[in-house]
């Protein structure tokens, strides 16, 4: 009875990771149904999760095409371009190839591409939650902080972009400095600063802040 068990087990484990476990599709809170025809998502021995071309693509208001000459997927949508090649570890967006850690692939006759990557190339935010073993999709990405550490060498100058378009400058480095932060900033395009922060009055903190507001408006 035991060698009966442990058979199974071994015969089990072998499927899983032979051909993958199933998952579910989110995408803005909404499930993605997929049939026997369609093809079900699965997760491939490289621990990503692949996709039913068409379904997927659609449901996320993509177009799809396929070209059987070089064997390539094409997904679009606003005004983006994402080629994705049949079993080559790489993407292509707008004519920009993008590396991936596995390959699209042909399963039964369907067309399946890597999930995060190609999304992620569409601008959307892909993400995973667990409790349910649902990817979940959001087509407007995440807004982001960005946070620059401006090289003033020891002295200290940050930069926060809020998503907003609001700009955060702490500290303003030494004197000699003052060239090094304003072109900074010139080349990010901002033109006027809504909080600068000096955080104490020691030189290496505020030596190019009186230079900075005369080249921005704070």
């Amino acid at each position: 009875m035991k060698r009966k068990i442990i058979c199974f087990l071994l015969i089990f484990i072998f499927t899983l990771t032979s051909i993958g476990y199933a998952v579910n599709i989110s995408i803005d809170g909404n499930k993605v149904g997929f049939t026997s025809q369609s093809g079900v998502p699965f997760v491939d021995s490289n621990s990503r999760t692949q996709v039913p071309l068409r379904v997927t693509m659609e449901s996320f208001g993509a177009t799809v095409g396929w070209n059987n000459n070089t064997r390539t997927a094409t997904v679009e949508k606003d005004n983006i371009k994402v080629e994705v090649p049949i079993d080559q570890s790489y993407i292509i967006k707008n004519g920009q190839k993008i590396k991936n850690d596995t390959a699209a692939t042909i399963k039964g006759g369907k067309t399946y591409l890597p999930i995060r990557v190609v999304l992620e190339s569409l601008g959307a935010s892909v993400g995973w939650d667990g409790t349910t073993q649902t990817v979940t999709v959001t087509k407007e990405p995440i807004e982001e902080i960005k946070i620059h550490f401006i090289d003033v060498g020891q002295a200290d100058c940050i930069l926060i972009e809020l998503p907003n378009n609001e700009e955060i400058l702490i500290d303003a480095g030494n004197k000699d400095d003052s060239y090094t932060i304003i072109n900074y900033l010139n080349n990010l395009g901002i033109d006027h600063i809504e909080y600068f922060v000096l955080t104490h009055f020691h030189e290496d903190h505020i030596g190019s802040a009186s230079a900075v507001l005369n080249a921005f408006y704070v």
